[in-house]
């Protein structure tokens, strides 16, 4: 529908207005052609202004789109410019309402920012009855400002009498910005596009440069086959598929789209973008680049392409997978283990020599799999916590044992670190076998604290384990006994047998004195043929920790008097069986606390026993400050 048609009685979409008044200038103005000729002008303007704003905004490429129908104002005044009436288009814009308006010249729209130039125009023609078309900045009644587009047309009756005059307004506010900021915009990309040290150009469909920056003008300087000039087909205006033609080194990989039939898939819009690497070695050094080709906006609208000069990071690239073989090199012949663990303790990697020591064939064996189920039970609640110290950035240090997947046990001793892998947070270990260390230590603990004949603590041991007796002891009151025996007529089988025959009853004797007592009591050889026994808590009561002494006496005198089998052999001869009888003497002493010290507790009760042999031997003394008790 026309804009005459929207004025004319005729006309299918009249809105009606709601005041007489308004009915009497409607109807006025539907009556006289020539005033609908200036709207439809302005309406077919504003048809082509949209038409050309959308062209604008093409090319700001994918920037906020124009408003596809901009509403308008129309206001009618008389012939001295007073507003008759007003649409509520033109009320909507300007914020006023009708009765706001009425009777006023359109002045109360102009203020300190309206270009006087344009104000003065508009009230000559309105002096000399004449159209009048141009922008002008206008205030709102909030006092916001806002730009409009405005027409004013005469109105004149049949005898050329001017009546009235027609304003038809349009906010072009959106228009204006728009206009400013693609001005600030293209400034800002050329600015951004030359400030980039890639070389940049913006092909249109049909793969033509429009636009380049100033890298790649430099670049295209200096790969020119003539001082001063650029290379064949990389000014704006040449059609850039024409050097992927030329075959100048462009290329993909095998299995790759070459560079002109890549651009091509991006341009049609059968790609979403293309890429690669490829040489381009000058006279001087051999360099790589790069190149990205990014569609602009839906299918036709041509692409960018980036060329980007990237030998530096190729040469690092080139010296990380040199280093990265050298270090895998280092750590597939590293003696030790190096593994990594995740988060969970499950195992990331691990190297051959830790899958030695773990008992596996292959990494495809414990891949995945949590270290814990490989750490000996007695030592996971301690490898759990390394682990978590670990997680929360702490470096630890741990002995543990280990069960391989074929049941070896192996001690190792691991150093684990934090390590941030690919952004995560990953416990990163270098672990050694010290299964011989701890052999030697147990054979120098072994020396060191226990006899080598009889496997019994030494002399050394059992004064650490007295000392620990008193002390606990002071914590539980409770009274602990020293004994002291020795073997009755060792001597005489040492001088008829040999000390083979000695050592063999030695032996004997040892283990059944330790089947006599509890696990928490000591059993030591002093030297010789005396022992030294620890009995530890019996009881608050001395009366009735001497009587339980007593009886422990009593069942080791019992199991030593036992007869003896020892089988000798001696070189040269048949094994022969000697069969022996031994008896024991015993001296005991009781101690609580620290009343007594550890000198005093073995030379009294070393007393006791020799007194026990005064006696006749085969029987037991208690030393007591009074005396000794029998």
């Amino acid at each position: 529908m026309g804009a005459s048609d929207a004025l004319s009685p005729q006309g299918k979409d009249l809105s009606m207005p709601s005041t007489e008044r308004e009915r009497q200038l409607w109807a006025q103005l539907a009556n006289s052609r020539a005033w609908v000729e200036p709207i439809e002008e302005c309406l077919e303007s504003e048809l082509h202004e949209s038409s050309a704003l959308e062209q604008v905004q093409s090319k700001l490429k994918l920037q906020q789109l124009v408003l596809d129908a901009v509403s308008q104002g129309v206001l009618i005044a008389d012939a001295q410019g007073h507003i008759l009436s007003a649409n509520a288009a033109f009320l909507s814009i300007t914020g006023y309402s009708e009765a706001e308006i009425v009777g006023r010249t359109c002045r109360f729209l102009q203020g300190p920012l309206t270009d006087t130039n344009t104000t003065r125009a508009i009230t000559q023609a309105f002096k000399d009855g004449v159209e009048f078309s141009g922008e002008i900045l206008n205030y709102r009644k909030d006092e916001t400002l806002f730009w409009n587009e405005l027409t004013i047309s005469p109105v004149r009756e049949g005898q050329g009498q001017l009546t009235n005059f027609i304003g038809v307004t349009r906010d072009i506010t959106e228009r204006k910005r728009v206009e400013t900021a693609l001005q600030e915009s293209e400034a800002f990309k050329l600015g951004i596009l030359n400030s980039v040290a890639a070389e940049i150009a913006v092909l249109d469909r049909e793969g033509t440069i429009l636009v380049v920056n100033a890298a790649w003008r430099r670049f295209a300087l200096e790969n020119g086959s003539e001082p001063g000039q650029p290379a064949p087909h990389t000014e704006v205006g040449a059609n850039y598929l024409s050097v992927c033609q030329a075959d100048v080194g462009l290329s993909a990989d095998d299995d790759g789209l070459k560079s002109g039939d890549g651009i091509r898939a991006v341009l049609d819009g059968s790609l979403p973008g293309f890429s690669l690497e490829y040489p381009c070695h000058s006279p001087n050094e051999k360099r790589w680049f790069s190149m990205s080709v990014t569609p602009l906006g839906s299918k036709g609208g041509g692409a960018v392409v980036v060329h980007t000069n990237i030998t530096a990071r190729r040469q690092i690239e080139a010296r990380l997978t040199e280093s990265e073989l050298h270090l895998q090199t280092i750590i597939k012949n590293e003696p030790e283990c190096i593994k990594i663990m995740d988060g969970q303790g499950c195992l990331l990697q691990m190297n051959p020599a830790g899958l030695a020591m773990v008992e596996a064939d292959s990494l495809d064996q414990v891949l995945g799999r949590p270290m814990l189920e490989l750490i000996a039970p007695e030592f996971r609640s301690a490898f759990a916590d390394l682990h978590q110290r670990v997680m929360a950035g702490e470096t630890v240090q741990m002995e543990f044992e280990v069960i391989g997947l074929k049941g070896g046990r192996r001690w190792l001793e691991t150093h684990a670190v934090p390590m941030l892998e690919q952004g995560e947070t990953v416990h990163l270990a270098v672990t050694r076998d010290i299964t011989g260390r701890k052999q030697i230590e147990d054979q120098v603990r072994q020396l060191a604290f226990y006899d080598p004949l009889t496997q019994l603590p030494n002399r050394r041991l059992l004064i650490d384990r007295l000392g620990q007796a008193m002390a606990a002891s002071k914590r539980s009151a409770r009274y602990n006994a020293l004994v002291f025996l020795d073997l009755d007529n060792f001597k005489a089988l040492n001088d008829t047998h040999g000390h083979a025959a000695g050592d063999l009853l030695l032996i004997e004797a040892s283990k059944r004195l330790k089947k006599c007592v509890r696990a928490m009591d000591t059993v030591a050889r002093f030297g010789g043929d005396e022992f030294v026994l620890v009995l530890s808590e019996l009881d608050t009561s001395k009366a009735q920790s001497t009587v339980r002494v007593a009886n422990v006496a009593e069942k080791i005198r019992a199991a030593l008097a036992e007869p003896y089998l020892l089988t000798l052999d001696q070189a040269g001869r048949a094994q022969s069986q000697v069969e022996h009888h031994c008896t024991a003497s015993f001296g005991v002493v009781l101690f609580i606390n620290h009343e007594a010290s550890q000198d005093d507790l073995l030379k009294w009760a070393d007393v006791a026993m020799y007194q026990a042999k005064d006696a006749g031997r085969n029987c037991t003394r208690f030393h007591d400050p009074t005396g000794v008790l029998p």
